[in-house]
């Protein structure tokens, strides 16, 4: 539930139910080998993006929120219940209970809000404003060379990036052996009600909640979308978390929560995000159309005329001094 909870609070406040955001499966082939089959089934939720159906539900989750969907009371916190979140978290409650038992550091969870730039026409051109307001064209093209350039070395042509990585959180388990079993439980539940306040409050003051908000009023072709991975590492197409946009150097900022002790281990919770996340899609060198000029007046051909007596219709004359 710790678990769940985290990635579900992230999703809420990136724009989960609104047109064109949906939850990417992360990758796991690197660690889900050991497991349990996860047994995810693909549907249609509730706002037509494509979600996992979860095969069960909490017991702490009751009555139904204004979209239809369960309401998740786990830590105090209320939030309309996300199955695929749920479901994606079950590798990650099978990686504790046997990392428990070989007393090993489970994989942490990684959750990566990136920007969907697939939607951007190649005549498009995608914006991005820096920390001081200056507009910046972002390059889409990463530079890899796709399948048919590597077959024909003549014709090299450079792989369009469809994605942008904006925030990347990171929740750790640190399995102690000395760690105290008879911990009391109320005492962690209580210090994870805070833990978890403090993570709504402090992510719904990241620069991506603008562009959320933005997207979700006008996507302009673009759309935002959440990752469960149990590592982070470079991918074709997707322009990484250490890669700038603009000239600025000091685009990236991160931030390191308090621990949460429990008898299991203790929780760590960290993030880095970019500080520039206004994004625009805009087709270039875009001029008015003719029949908008009149809104400005220049439709009248006399606007411009140098003399004022053609106007008033009166004799003026200048004085001399």
């Amino acid at each position: 539930n710790f678990y769940s909870k985290t990635a579900q609070v992230i999703a809420h406040l990136r724009g989960y139910g609104s047109a064109g955001f949906r939850l990417g499966s992360g990758e796991f082939e690197s660690t889900s080998a050991t497991l349990p089959p996860r047994g995810i089934g693909a549907s249609t939720g509730p706002s037509g993006s494509s979600l996992m159906c979860a095969s069960s539900a909490s017991s702490s989750v009751a009555d139904l929120g204004s979209g239809g969907g369960r309401i998740n009371r786990w830590f105090n916190l209320e939030l309309e219940d996300i199955a695929a979140v749920k479901e994606e978290a079950r590798f990650w409650r099978h990686a504790v209970g046997s990392s428990q038992l070989q007393l090993r550091r489970p994989p942490p969870m990684y959750i990566e809000v990136c920007l969907d730039v697939s939607g951007v026409l190649a005549s498009d051109e995608l914006q991005v404003t820096d920390i001081f307001g200056h507009p910046w064209t972002v390059d889409l093209d990463t530079g890899a060379p796709d399948s048919d350039s590597v077959r024909s070395p003549q014709s090299r042509r450079r792989r369009r990036a469809s994605a942008i990585v904006l925030e990347v959180w990171r929740l750790g388990l640190d399995i102690d052996a000395a760690a105290t079993p008879a911990l009391d439980l109320p005492r962690v539940y209580k210090q994870a009600i805070v833990f978890f306040r403090s993570l709504y409050a402090f992510a719904n003051l990241l620069p991506c909640v603008a562009l959320a908000r933005q997207l979700a009023a006008a996507p302009n072709g673009l759309a935002l979308y959440c990752s469960l991975r149990p590592e982070v590492s470079a991918r074709d197409g997707v322009i990484g978390l250490d890669v700038s946009l603009t000239g600025t150097k000091c685009f990236l900022e991160s931030h390191d929560f308090e621990h949460v002790p429990t008898p299991m281990g203790t929780f760590s919770m960290a993030v880095q995000y970019r500080r520039e996340c206004l994004f625009s899609s805009t087709a270039p060198h875009s001029l008015l159309p003719h029949d908008s000029l009149a809104a400005f007046g220049t439709a009248d051909n006399t606007y411009f005329t140098p003399t004022l007596s053609s106007r008033s219709g009166s004799n003026f004359s200048l004085h001399p001094s």
